[in-house]
């Protein structure tokens, strides 16, 4: 599914109307802004390249099931909206100062029972 936004401009009286289609990527952009994490930071935490990452953010790479599910537990969004744009009232809002994660423990020992 793709979200659909309309961009009108004025040129010598007339209007044109031009049609943007929101991908995948262009919203794995626009929540990695808000929440200030750069592509390496992001990489880093899913333990994939760099490369992966700027992939999937130029649509370079589909964004399939798995990478989406993995980027919407990381970056704390709706996975339907990350990979389909189903629900526009569920995306980051930019509040001006970046948002603090959990970090995972990379060695979590057994607790004392």
């Amino acid at each position: 599914m793709r979200r659909v936004a309309q961009l009108l401009c004025e040129d010598d009286d007339m209007t044109i109307v031009e049609e943007m289609t929101f991908q995948a990527g262009d919203r794995l952009r626009k929540v990695m802004q808000v929440r200030g994490i750069g592509v390496g930071e992001l990489a880093d935490e899913l333990e994939v390249a760099r490369n992966t990452i700027t992939n999937l953010t130029t649509g370079r790479s589909p964004m399939d099931k798995r990478s989406a599910l993995a980027l919407s537990v990381v970056l704390d969004v709706p996975y339907e909206w990350l990979r389909f744009g189903v629900n526009d009232e569920a995306a980051p809002v930019e509040t001006g100062a970046a948002i603090s994660r959990a970090r995972r423990d990379s060695n979590p020992q057994p607790s004392d029972p």
